[in-house]
């Protein structure tokens, strides 16, 4: 552009701005948060750097001087008011000095100068309005994105610790309760020794009945017990290792304990892999209960897939029922909601927050058919 410039500061220059540029490089790498006081100044090195460029090259009359606008708009966007707004106060006093104090630059050789000056800066402007755009476009995008991300993870939180509350009162309702039922199941399970004591000669279902509520009585009996001695203990580290077939298999047998009349057909994949899984009660107790589930809304026999390998365990739990409804559909897992006729919505809403502070995940969806199909990922032990 046949421009007379002083190259040897401005390359002195940008090589400084450069260094800077490295240091703040390997200081995020170190550790990646920054304060708005550090990045106050991290932008006013950035405007001292185009000030001595613009002082060099014509100041106020160079047509990059719209540059100023792009670090104002990043402390607009990334930092609180008071620190915005003496950002901006800087960068005036700065653009002012240009106006006044600056190194004019000269065309060599130019045979109609003003001419050649004049279309000079008419291209300047071009070029600075095309990065300028450029560098809007993508840093402050890229700031923009950020911000949402981080709103999206402020709505996560928020409905983390409205569940957790929910989870505090169920807890608080769960011990009352327990100390409610102690003594109306002593008393039944008193009744129920009588009557097989009574009828200790009468053959056929009457004894069996008796035996299935026995039985029955026994695991409210043992819940409340459990309940009682893990209160306020409750430790995801409490659980033991164990190998990921051994824990399926004995979480199968444990629930067709309880649920002897439900078929289950069990595809899993993976059992050459020696893999651990912390077995923990209360993991156990989320996959019984979406267990329970598909068995309480399924006429035919439920499905029961897993797959696993290093890292994770995924299982997928069909049944036959009649799906999921478009009402309730984005509230499940976040609050008590059940489908059933006497749910009370507890289970699935426990299960999704007792699998998830494993490091899991929970989704449903409809199946091809009819029914549901619930998807469980649980991270494995390294």
């Amino acid at each position: 552009m046949r421009l007379d410039l002083p190259l040897a500061p401005l390359i002195l220059e940008l090589l400084g701005l450069s260094a800077f540029n490295v240091y703040v490089w390997l200081r995020l790498k170190r550790y990646d948060e920054s304060s708005d006081n550090e990045i106050f100044k991290h932008l006013l090195v950035d405007v001292a750097a185009l000030t001595i460029v613009l002082y060099l090259t014509g100041g106020a009359s160079n047509p990059f001087i719209t540059l100023f606008i792009f670090p104002i708009i990043i402390s607009v966007t990334v930092m609180p008011a008071r620190f915005s707004w003496m950002f901006a106060a800087i960068t005036f006093i700065a653009y002012t000095f240009l106006m006044f104090q600056y190194q004019p630059i000269d065309m060599m050789h130019a045979e109609h100068k003003m001419d050649d000056e004049f279309n000079t800066h008419i291209l300047g402007m071009w070029m600075a309005f095309a990065l300028s755009a450029g560098l809007v476009a993508h840093f402050v995008v890229k700031m923009g994105n950020t911000i949402r991300s981080q709103q999206d993870l402020l709505v996560k939180a928020k409905e983390d610790a409205l569940r957790d509350r929910q989870i505090i009162e169920l807890g608080t309702l769960a011990a009352s309760t327990a100390h409610e039922l102690g003594t109306p199941l002593g008393t039944m399970n008193l009744l129920v020794n009588e009557l097989k004591k009574e009828i200790s000669d009468v053959p056929g279902q009457i004894t069996k009945d008796l035996d299935s509520l026995k039985n029955q009585i026994d695991r409210c009996k043992e819940a409340l017990s459990n309940l009682s001695a893990s209160a306020g203990a409750i430790n995801i580290s409490e659980g033991t290792i164990t190998l990921v077939s051994e824990y399926l298999k004995n979480v199968l047998v444990t629930w067709q304990a309880v649920r002897p009349d439900v078929e289950v057909e069990t595809r899993w994949d993976g059992v050459e892999i020696q893999t651990s899984i912390l077995d923990d009660r209360t993991l156990t107790q989320a996959i019984m209960n979406i267990l329970d589930n598909a068995a309480d809304v399924s006429p035919q026999d439920i499905e029961w897939d897993a797959a696993w390998n290093n890292k994770q365990l995924v299982m997928e739990i069909r049944d036959r029922g009649n799906g999921l409804s478009e009402d309730i559909k984005h509230k499940l897992g976040k609050i008590p909601v059940s489908q059933k006729e006497q749910g009370l919505g507890l289970g699935l809403f426990l299960s999704h927050t007792i699998i998830e502070r494993f490091g899991g995940s929970v989704n449903l969806s409809n199946r091809e058919g009819g029914g549901m199909t619930t998807r469980i990922i649980v991270p494995l032990v390294e």
